[in-house]
Formats: C-alpha cells, sequence, structure tokens
C-alpha cells in the first residue's frame, strides 16, 4: 500500500515539474528564435536536448503525453543534426507541428 506521505511527496515534485515543462519550453522557443544568428546544429542540438530532458522524465511524474511528443521531436532532430545543414522548407515546417503537438501536450499539464 502507498503511503499518504509519498503520495503528497509525488503530488509536489509532479507539480514543481510541471513548471519545469514550461522553463524547458521557453528554451526551446529561444533556441529556435536564435537559429538565425548561429550554427544550426549548434541551435537544432539545444532544441534537441531540451526534448530529450522531456522525453526521459515526462512520464515519470505522470505526464506521458508530453513525453511521447518530446521523443517524437527528438528522433526527428537526430538526423537533421547529423546531416550538418540547414532543414528544408518541409522539416521546418514538420519541426514547427512537432513543437506544436508538444505545446499541446503540455496545455494539459
Amino acid at each position: 500500500m502507498v503511503s499518504h506521505k509519498f503520495l503528497e511527496t509525488y503530488a509536489q515534485l509532479s507539480s514543481a515539474y510541471a513548471a519545469q515543462i514550461e522553463q524547458c519550453l521557453s528554451a526551446m522557443d529561444s533556441a529556435f528564435a536564435s537559429l538565425a544568428t548561429m550554427a544550426v546544429e549548434e541551435g537544432l542540438t539545444a532544441v534537441r536536448l531540451h526534448a530529450h530532458t522531456l522525453a526521459g522524465s515526462a512520464a515519470t511524474f505522470g505526464y506521458a503525453g508530453v513525453g511521447l511528443a518530446a521523443a517524437e521531436l527528438e528522433d526527428f532532430l537526430i538526423p537533421l543534426i547529423a546531416r550538418g545543414s540547414a532543414p528544408s522548407r518541409s522539416e521546418n515546417e514538420r519541426l514547427q507541428t512537432l513543437v506544436g503537438r508538444l505545446r499541446l501536450a503540455a496545455t494539459h499539464v
């Protein structure tokens, strides 16, 4: 049986994690905005790092939808980063779609 103290602590951690989700999304926005002024690989790597963080931890705190959307974004970014060139128009559109899904999942937090 799960103790009341455990459930209380888990609820507090989950609430704190929800704030971290928004921080990661803001950092991703900053990284996307800076793509025009930094190397594409560097900018996309920053976005991937934030997606990776969310993909790996969101489900632990009860945000499975956020984790799945972040994992999908990360999986899309890996070959783009490895290629080392700017995303094509269709790849940019796909990136925006994936980020939109992540934001949508985060609204249900």
